[in-house]
């Protein structure tokens, strides 16, 4: 148990790189239009399938994977070359 806790526990550095990457994420984001910001926080945030997120969108299946689909590509253009960020 004491392992996984260390485990778990940041170092200064790591807690550092973690917070630029979350201002750069949010950053990105807002550079977004809404819609795609809605689809990418019902997919990565809300962690939604894409049907899910159809029923909540009213739009068919198809319709919200393209969203989706557009907007990452959106997304990865405006938060630059270190988009790999695990989507």
């Amino acid at each position: 148990m004491a392992e996984r806790f260390a485990a778990s526990v940041d170092t200064p550095s790591e807690a550092a790189l973690r917070q630029e990457r979350r201002a750069q994420v949010q950053t990105a984001l807002a550079t977004l239009p809404p819609d795609d910001q809605e689809i990418l926080a019902l997919r990565f945030f809300e962690q939604l399938s894409s049907a899910e997120a159809a029923r909540v969108l009213a739009v068919k299946e198809e319709t919200a994977r393209k969203r989706y689909l557009r907007a990452l590509g959106r997304f990865k253009k405006a938060f630059g070359p270190d988009a790999e960020l695990g989507f």
